[in-house]
């Protein structure tokens, strides 16, 4: 099985502003010739299935590789839910909150949202059901966004949580992940 691992195109939202479950609008200026990139380089005609996140800015770019033809929708590969702060400016944060989370963002959580170990636990879930669902041989697409990636990545090549940011994933950014067998998995950032 091959899957290609495809971060979502870039948004309107300027840098500075906290948004991980936020539906948020796609820049569309640059969603056309990235979305082109990312159908370029992915093998022509051959991909078996596109998955998801629902956020719209994942659903535009699903909808665009899948040519056409339906893609699924799975809710367990979206981005961290920042709760509360969801579209705010970082700096508008509570300083003591936004502290306590840097401290340890893998088991704090924002406000009414989820730690990054929760996320982890979903992705996964998700992850573990892809393999045993008799996908052996397909090519499957997944828009999502770069904290599941990352999180997918600290999975697969064994990286503690903490140490995934270290991981640069940019907008439409594709990570192909050739799975041998259980134990062994190729990973290739294209």
């Amino acid at each position: 099985m091959t899957i290609y691992l495809i971060r979502h195109t870039q948004t309107v939202m300027g840098k500075g502003v906290c948004y991980g479950q936020a539906d948020v609008e796609v820049d569309y200026k640059m969603f056309h010739p990235t979305a082109e990139y990312i159908k370029a380089t992915l093998p022509a005609n051959s991909i078996d299935e596109v998955i998801s996140s629902p956020a719209k800015r994942c659903k535009v770019l699903a909808k665009e590789i899948a040519n056409g033809n339906d893609y699924k929708i799975e809710k367990k590969i979206h981005e961290l839910n920042f709760g509360e702060w969801e579209l705010k400016r970082w700096e508008e944060i509570n300083g003591e909150e936004f502290n306590k989370w840097c401290d340890d963002y893998i088991t704090n959580a924002p406000p009414k949202g989820e730690n990054y170990q929760s996320m982890l636990k979903r992705v996964k879930s998700f992850w573990d059901n892809l393999q045993k669902n008799k996908n052996r041989g397909k090519k499957i697409a997944i828009v999502t966004h770069a904290g599941v990636i990352r999180a997918l990545l600290s999975l697969l090549l064994d990286i503690p949580l903490d140490k995934s940011f270290y991981i640069k994933v940019d907008f439409g950014k594709i990570v192909q992940v050739n799975i041998i067998d259980i134990k062994y998995n190729e990973i290739i950032f294209i």
